[in-house]
């Protein structure tokens, strides 16, 4: 039994292919419509048709200035998010040459990208600090949570029931490993800091070491897969780029159970149309 539609995770590392790869669906003849908040879409313009009416591309960024500690912060009031939302109200009227209405409206014929979820987090963060007031060295714990809550609500509700679309949302790694405590041996008891110190050493040392989605913060990367049906992988091997089902023996990485119907890895160029046959059961936009 096929699904009705494809939502799916690709992870990779920067340039590994990810917005490359979705070229296939938009060759296969999907109209392809990309909510670009990393401001790099040749990949998909490079290895896309020449020319086409079924690609529409709405670039999300805020702009930002340098402070003097190195950091940059929103010049103006952040427009990424407000941008965002309202493409997924109505198509176009953010991008008039694609006049496609409601992505609530869309079918099976076409593919919704996020592009990535990386460049999200940060258009959150920014969203997040502007309504809170935050300038450089405000930043408070519960800006991160409010921003990790944003990111990780927004993608629950695209990949819920709302939408009838495919939907494909990039990703670039993170490695996150143990992390081990500090205690203040000044403000804290002797035996007390030891009897911490023991137990963070413990903790860590059943968590290995692995690559997440780049995701805000440090617990939402190793939970934020749970949104999304299924996973893949786009890495380089012997000099070859591939899309992985199940990842390479050598990669500390869990992508999910593989999804049924597919193989363990394909040709970059073509992975994405062998999923989506493999899931949905068709390689063109049904009719």
């Amino acid at each position: 039994m096929f699904a009705d539609r494809l939502r799916l995770m690709m992870l990779g590392r920067p340039k590994a292919g990810k917005t490359g790869a979705v070229a296939a669906l938009l060759n296969a003849g999907f109209r392809v419509a990309l909510l670009d908040f990393d401001l790099n879409p040749e990949p998909l313009l490079t290895f896309g048709p020449a020319s086409t009416d079924r690609l529409s591309i709405i670039s999300l960024r805020d702009k930002l200035i340098p402070q003097r500690d190195g950091t940059l912060a929103v010049r103006d009031e952040p427009t990424a998010m407000t941008k965002a939302h309202r493409a997924l109200d109505d198509w176009g009227k953010v991008s008039p040459a694609h006049p496609w209405g409601p992505v609530n409206k869309w079918g099976s014929d076409t593919v919704l990208v996020l592009d990535s979820l990386t460049g999200f987090g940060d258009a959150a963060f920014n969203t997040v600090l502007f309504i809170n007031g935050r300038g450089p060295g405000q930043i408070r714990d519960l800006d991160w949570g409010a921003a990790m809550r944003m990111e990780d609500n927004f993608l629950s509700w695209l990949v819920g029931p709302d939408f009838h679309c495919h939907l494909i949302v990039t990703a670039h790694l993170k490695m996150i490993g143990p992390k081990v405590e500090r205690f203040n041996e000044k403000n804290d008891d002797a035996e007390l800091v030891k009897a911490k110190t023991a137990i963070s050493l413990a903790n860590a040392e059943n968590m290995p070491t692995r690559y997440y989605p780049t995701a805000l913060g440090r617990a939402l990367p190793q939970e934020i897969l749970r949104r999304v049906p299924a996973s893949v992988l786009v890495e380089q091997v012997d000099g070859k780029r591939w899309i992985f089902t199940t990842p390479p023996n050598d990669m500390p990485i869990d992508i999910g159970v593989p999804m049924k119907g597919v193989k363990a890895r394909y040709p970059q160029e073509e992975g994405l149309l062998e999923i989506m046959a493999g899931v949905c059961g068709y390689r063109e936009p049904p009719k």
